[in-house]
């Protein structure tokens, strides 16, 4: 599973922790949220069987994730 904002591959740092809680659940958590982590971010999964992905828009205003829009 990798995640991705605005195109880039997110790496799993001190601000944003990229996780797997088990055999089919990742998370991505961003700590301390900045307005500059608004963008597109891309989940995608891949296995054997083939690929799929997930792309959504985050708008962060004041510290605080406003919209989150599914695309």
């Amino acid at each position: 599973m990798m995640f991705y904002r605005d195109w880039q591959l997110i790496p799993s740092a001190s601000r944003c922790v990229v996780k797997q809680e088990g055999p089919d659940l990742h998370s991505l958590t961003i700590n301390g949220v900045l307005v500059k982590d608004s963008g597109t971010y891309q989940i995608v999964a891949e296995n054997e069987a083939g690929r799929v992905h997930c792309t959504f828009n985050i708008l962060v205003e004041g510290g605080c994730i406003v919209k989150f829009l599914h695309l």
